[in-house]
């Protein structure tokens, strides 16, 4: 593990066997992807490419869970462990999985954290047991020249196999990629 500021950072995150079965599963082609408008929901850039392909894997405020969720199970019981040094899976909000497309230029997705008053999973959020207190993982899955950028901490580079724990109140955005036809990461919100 290494540590960025206010951030933490893994490298080489999974076992070789565990990350390529989730680099095989998601870059296959039968894997479903949906539209999304906007990168940094419920903010809106007006940029007519700030858009990306998403999955949600699992989500609690709604009870969802996707039919492919058992393909990211060593990714989220390790990060779990990393979060609480324990796997703790009634403290998982959110794990969804962001596809971007290559653009001739690097776009920006507006500054967002990963829970604002509008969302739904805020009575969890907001909960007793963690009194407004979340903990945000992002993990690449492949290297690109996109990144991840911080307001506070400045970038995170997207580099395979690569895990970033922070504080989810932290305000981030997503640059997109020049140089890959795809970037895909993979986002877990804990509360």
């Amino acid at each position: 593990m290494a540590k960025f500021h206010s951030l933490k950072v893994y490298n080489n995150f999974l076992d070789q066997s565990d990350y390529d079965r989730l680099y095989e599963n998601l870059y296959i082609q039968d894997f479903p992807w949906y539209y999304v408008s906007t990168q940094s929901y419920p903010e809106d850039t007006g940029d007519i490419f700030d858009t990306h392909l998403t999955h949600v894997v699992y989500e609690k405020a709604l009870e969802h869970s996707s039919n492919f969720r058992e393909i990211f199970d060593s990714l989220v019981e390790k990060t779990t462990h990393c979060v609480y040094g324990a796997f703790l899976p009634d403290r998982i909000l959110r794990v969804k999985c962001n596809l971007l497309l290559a653009q001739h230029e690097q776009t920006m997705s507006a500054w967002h954290t990963d829970y604002s008053s509008d969302d739904i999973a805020l009575p969890f959020f907001n909960s007793p047991l963690t009194q407004g207190k979340g903990t945000t993982a992002i993990y690449y899955l492949n290297t690109n020249n996109g990144y991840t950028e911080f307001k506070e901490d400045g970038k995170i580079s997207s580099e395979e196999n690569k895990l970033i724990i922070f504080d989810t109140k932290k305000e981030h955005r997503a640059v997109r990629q020049t140089d890959t036809k795809s970037r895909i990461v993979v986002n877990i919100n804990f509360m």
